[in-house]
């Protein structure tokens, strides 16, 4: 699935922001991706590191293009876990520390097992 939003077409120059959207893991999706250009940056919404073995790949390849990478997760807890995972796949610490997202969704994540405030995009951070 491509998808691009705004009233320019992804060849205009003049567009400030084009947004492709693929299925697909970004690691296997990187070659095709990169054809046309390169990432300026990443996001990665309610990425869940530390919950899926599948992001090792991606991030080790986010290490070798050194593109900046922005995610977020439900609570400061799984931040931290996923904090650790990246640190131990890079090497260095977080470039963008973790913080409460300004922009989070205002309701709380309901039938959550957790005693803590969780919010879908809650914490943000980057490397």
């Amino acid at each position: 699935m491509n998808a691009s939003f705004g009233s320019f077409s992804p060849t205009d120059k003049s567009c400030p922001v084009t947004l492709h959207l693929c299925a697909g893991y970004y690691h296997d999706r990187y070659r095709d991706l990169s054809k046309e250009s390169s990432p300026s940056i990443i996001i990665a919404p309610n990425a869940g590191i530390a919950a899926y073995r599948s992001w090792l790949p991606t991030l080790e390849l986010i290490k070798k293009i050194k593109a900046p990478a922005i995610f977020s997760d439900y609570c400061e807890e799984a931040c931290c876990l996923s904090m650790s995972c990246i640190s131990s796949v890079t090497g260095s610490d977080p470039s963008f520390p973790i913080q409460l997202n300004p922009f989070r969704q205002p309701l709380a994540v309901e039938d959550s097992a957790l005693c803590i405030p969780c919010h879908s995009n809650c914490f943000l951070f980057g490397i």
